[in-house]
């Protein structure tokens, strides 16, 4: 962020650059806390972060950060992103509940209300309380610890509200009174929802993540034109040799890459890769009659050989961020 106050001060960035710069880490941020990648690996993705975005496009950063934090399947994309944002348990502790508030806020203000609600004394509520009463139990029906074990922290679950110590675990026609006295307009949804049901927390689930995935973009870019920015500096290039945390091995093919990148992170960390490999890539699988050219790796599992440049590059970076590594702890070198 200096160097890039460096670009704006200077006159290389302007204001609506370094905005969008600013929404582009945001949504870097949010969709991997809702998705629940670690940050482990974020500070070793921000050190490099300013001189990869120049190299990826020295004459536009705001294109070479949005391909950056696309290499490596570093961003999450929609579907999984929409998907985590209806069914994770947002709410918790320490920094989930600062996250959550900040999502909250957030969608809340995408309303772009004339007279905006200021968000000083608002705080996160739980619509079916955290503290089940038996009015509650009765009217979740049968399955009501299914319910709450699996929906209570979860999007369509939460909202804002100045009366958090009055609503309480009081029974949803006495919140939803309280919800309707309020000015936000996440709690006008509350208007046409007379009874409070699974049905109706995934349906405000959903509504709210279609209004997120607008507010949190994929930065623009389609599946193809995501594959071409990954492929680009790897097509037609033939690898000499793989560097993994400054080990270097030599290479004569994109193949010999992948055989080369996969053993080496199996003997950093065994246990970490066979969950990487129960992430389904699919050119890895412990049947090698499931694959079409297989061939043994150290761990057990087999790699499909038959495969193109950028397939061997993109598995190896989907490795790399798996075992929360970063790009800047490997790097092929080509002729």
């Amino acid at each position: 962020m200096l160097n890039c106050y460096q670009d704006y001060a200077t006159g290389h960035l302007s204001p609506g650059e370094f905005v969008q710069i600013l929404g582009i880490l945001e949504t870097f941020i949010i969709r991997r806390f809702v998705c629940g990648l670690p940050t482990s690996s974020l500070n070793k993705t921000f050190p490099f972060l300013y001189r990869q975005a120049k190299e990826n496009n020295a004459d536009n950063l705001v294109d070479g950060l949005q391909m950056q934090l696309i290499m490596g399947r570093q961003t999450p994309k929609n579907a999984d992103f929409r998907a985590r944002l209806i069914t994770t348990a947002l709410y918790g502790p320490g920094q989930r509940r600062a996250n959550t508030q900040l999502i909250l806020e957030t969608l809340e203000a995408s309303y772009a209300h004339r007279e905006q609600a200021t968000f000083d004394n608002l705080t996160i509520e739980h619509i079916m309380p955290q503290s089940l009463t038996e009015w509650w139990t009765e009217h979740l029906g049968l399955d009501y610890d299914t319910l709450y074990e699996e929906r209570l922290h979860t999007l369509g679950n939460l909202t804002l509200t100045a009366y958090n110590s009055q609503a309480s675990n009081k029974p949803y026609p006495e919140k939803r009174t309280l919800y309707l006295n309020s000015h936000l307009e996440l709690n006008h949804y509350f208007d046409q929802v007379e009874a409070w049901n699974e049905v109706v927390i995934q349906n405000r689930a959903e509504a709210l993540a279609e209004r997120a995935l607008t507010i949190w973009p994929y930065f623009g870019r389609d599946a193809d034109i995501e594959e071409a920015l990954n492929a680009q500096n790897v097509t037609g290039k033939t690898p000499v040799a793989v560097y993994v945390l400054r080990q270097r091995m030599e290479t004569h093919s994109w193949r010999e890459v992948a055989i080369k990148m996969l053993d080496a992170l199996y003997e950093l960390d065994p246990h970490q890769f066979i969950e990487f490999v129960g992430t389904g890539p699919t050119l890895i699988n412990a049947e090698p009659t499931q694959l079409r050219e297989p061939y043994l790796l150290q761990s057990g599992y087999s790699l499909e050989l038959k495969l193109r440049a950028s397939q061997a590059y993109r598995l190896c970076e989907a490795a790399v961020i798996a075992m929360n590594l970063d790009n800047g702890d490997w790097r092929v070198e080509c002729e």
